[in-house]
């Protein structure tokens, strides 16, 4: 008897294991990384015009995938956030003196090439063609976006395109930037071309963002959308890679601090704590996304967040305190965090453990092979995301445009600035982040994970603040970038605005104001 109870159970237990295997078997995933091996098929163009342009989708409304938001809870370390008492007796921001001798600054500082070796980039996407030789690429470009290049076969007349182009916000050292606008549903995109540098056997290496974007993160309340991306063929030229991302009506963060500066200069207006604590909030969505990765993906940083790559998107969805959605945009410089190699950003937002890299390039009894070997090692990960975001956030508090190359930010400095400044002085959580997200050491910088506890807190203080009737002054936000009609840049109305108190106008901006931060990209060669 015994005997069969033992040969029973231990038959239950093997197909309980054999299940339990099929099981796991069955939900595997591979881990999203930088499969340098990875081939994707290319789809041959069509020779049919419509074909052609259905390439291109119209705006998704594809919902974010789990990491959108954040849970309420406890910040540690920052008790402060409890101020219940004061959000009831009034508002909290009050006019205070203006700091003296502020200079007006260039807050969409240019970004530089990165300082890496010739095999750091993530990203190795190539194409087999159907003639043998191997080209990077997801499809054939829509002839409807196009830039006329020479020999190239593909090019037609704008007349007859899908997409009319607004405006050309002028080139970089990238390519160029184009508002368009869809001619069947007026819906307003950005075009961005990208001039492709690396070479690979038979053609060039994929574009990095458009990797990033197209093939490794997913839809993000708080990340650019590109909808898609394709390789033009210029057999004269260098290839071109088109990325179709979408619009956003308010700008970028730059200007808003551009606006902001003379606001305060006229008005001794300083940027409320409403939109302070909203953009921590939101860069706490964008880099636990990035940062913390996911069963299927692993670890991202981004590598230049400033002012300028940072977009306000008025939306029917946006934030339900009037508020725009903040999305980080240009992931040029973005990679899987395992890989990070080398140096490349901002100069001035650069992250201190960098500036050993920059030093010794310009020193001259240094071998090439010595700085090589130096350069080719991990100085940059998520804690120098972390410093770029307090850089960026003392940009709102400061309205100085953050330079480290010409200032200090230690604890001692910025808690200097900060009384000077009197505006935030009932606000002590908020120095302790500037402090804490610009420390110099890596190992003691604030941390994504206590970014997103501090966020936590900031969303239910938000939430009292609103209930209390704060809100934003009405003069909060720049006047939209609209297009004349008439002009070389056809006009055209974007979707509906949502933005309090919005009043359409038209206004040229002179200068390179990129409307998705297009970045000015200084390549330096010999490094």
């Amino acid at each position: 008897m015994l005997s069969v109870v033992l040969i029973v159970g231990l038959t239950i237990s093997f197909f309980s294991a054999v299940l339990t295997l099929a099981h796991k078997l069955s939900h595997f995933n591979p881990r999203k990384s930088s499969n340098r091996s990875r081939i994707v098929p290319l789809r041959q163009p069509s020779a049919s015009p419509k074909a052609s342009q259905s390439w291109l989708r119209p705006a998704s409304k594809q919902p974010s995938k789990g990491n959108d938001d954040l849970e309420t809870g406890v910040s540690r370390g920052y008790s402060t956030f409890d101020r219940s008492s004061e959000v009831a007796t009034g508002p909290l921001f009050e006019v205070h003196s203006m700091r003296r001798g502020a200079a007006s600054r260039q807050f969409s500082s240019m970004s530089i090439g990165p300082l890496l070796c010739s095999a750091s980039s993530p990203f190795d996407l190539t194409l087999d063609s159907s003639d043998g030789s191997s080209y990077v690429g997801t499809s054939s470009p829509p002839r409807s976006l196009l830039l006329d290049c020479p020999s190239s076969s593909t090019s037609r007349d704008e007349s007859n395109s899908e997409y009319k182009t607004l405006h050309t916000f002028g080139k970089s050292g990238e390519g160029e930037v184009k508002v368009v606008k869809q001619s069947a549903t007026g819906k307003l995109f950005v075009v961005k071309v990208v001039q492709l540098k690396r070479r690979v056997a038979g053609g060039y290496r994929m574009c990095n963002e458009a990797s990033m974007l197209t093939y490794h993160l997913d839809s993000h309340r708080n990340i650019i959308l590109c909808h898609d991306s394709d390789i033009e063929q210029c057999p004269a030229s260098p290839w071109k890679c088109h990325m179709l991302l979408e619009y956003c009506s308010g700008g970028d963060l730059a200007n808003f601090c551009a606006h902001w500066e003379v606001l305060r200069a006229t008005r001794l207006q300083h940027v409320p704590e409403l939109f302070l604590m909203h953009f921590i909030v939101s860069m706490a969505n964008a880099l636990s996304y990035l940062h913390l990765g996911s069963p299927d993906r692993d670890p991202i940083i981004h590598r230049d967040i400033k002012p300028a790559n940072l977009f306000l998107r008025w939306s029917s969805t946006s934030n339900p305190y009037g508020l725009p959605d903040i999305v980080l945009s240009d992931f040029g410089f973005a990679v899987f965090e395992a890989d990070s190699v080398g140096v490349c950003g901002t100069p001035g937002y650069l992250p201190p453990e960098t500036k050993t890299v920059w030093e010794m390039r310009d020193l001259p009894d240094v071998s090439s092979e010595t700085y090589e070997a130096i350069r080719n090692q991990q100085w940059m990960t998520a804690a120098s995301d972390m410093y770029t975001f307090g850089a960026t956030l003392h940009d709102l508090v400061f309205l100085d445009g953050f330079d480290n190359r010409r200032h200090s930010y230690e604890a001692v400095d910025i808690t200097a600035a900060f009384a000077d400044e009197g505006q935030y002085l009932r606000s002590p959580w908020l120095l302790r982040i500037l402090n804490d997200s610009l420390a110099e050491d890596p190992v003691v910088r604030m941390s994504t994970t206590e970014l997103v506890r501090v966020a936590a807190g900031l969303k239910d203080v938000m939430a009292r603040m609103f209930e209390a009737g704060v809100r934003m002054p009405e003069n909060s936000w720049p006047a939209p970038l609209l297009f004349e009609e008439g002009s070389s840049a056809a006009a055209a109305p974007s979707a509906k605005d949502t933005r309090p108190g919005h009043k359409s106008l038209s206004l040229r901006r002179p200068g390179a104001n990129f409307p998705i931060g297009e970045r000015q990209t200084l390549r330096t060669t010999g490094i």
